[in-house]
């Protein structure tokens, strides 16, 4: 099992929005860090009841769910290739 495997939802908040992580790397994909978060909060409040047991995932979390992927999804395709955290490669250059 890779340790990437072992972390928790609040482990990825915590790596993306880290001071060094963001400015270096996350800052150029996702721009509004109060942005993601609230996506990032969104997910967590749909994962957390479903993951424990504890809730429904009815059709109102699915279009969260699938909203907020969207948009994750939109911007991070905005990058043309990341072969590293935060460098772009530019081929043919």
């Amino acid at each position: 099992m890779r340790p990437l495997d072992c972390l928790g939802f609040q482990h990825y908040q915590f790596i993306l929005t880290d001071k060094e992580n963001w400015t270096n790397i996350f800052s150029k994909i996702f721009s509004d860090k109060e942005w993601l978060l609230a996506r990032l909060n969104i997910l967590k409040d749909v994962r957390d009841p479903v993951a424990h047991a504890r809730g429904e995932f009815g059709t109102r979390e699915k279009l969260e769910v699938i909203s907020t992927i969207r948009s994750l999804k939109n911007l991070m395709n905005k990058q043309k290739e990341i072969t590293s955290f935060g460098v772009v490669e530019n081929n043919g250059s």
